[in-house]
């Protein structure tokens, strides 16, 4: 007997588990139109928590508060662990060429 897999509506990505399926939908389906429920007033960042959008607003919108700049993009943060963690997933090639940059 062969094992349905559960199917998500709006990825088509499956999962032997209902519980997986539910948690993907809820969490991680980018394609889920009710999976970001809150939204930037300044660009289209969503998140499903309103203390993420918050503190979006505050780290890349805060121009007084800048001190950090990612050197691919437009990207800035008052946080440099904000900006490295960027560069790590929106600029992987380039943040694995980068030299070890200081600690925080």
């Amino acid at each position: 007997m062969r094992v349905q897999p559960h199917v998500c509506p709006h990825c088509r990505a499956s999962f032997q588990l209902r519980a997986l399926l539910k948690r993907h939908m809820q969490f991680t389906c980018k394609m889920n139109p009710r999976a970001a429920v809150f939204q930037c007033d300044l660009c289209s960042y969503k998140s499903m928590y309103k203390a993420n959008v918050e503190r979006h607003v505050r780290n890349v919108h805060d121009r007084g508060s800048v001190k950090f700049r990612c050197d691919l993009c437009n990207f800035r943060s008052k946080y440099r662990s904000c900006v490295r963690r960027h560069m790590k997933t929106f600029h992987e090639q380039n943040y694995a060429a980068m030299p070890e940059a200081d600690t925080e």
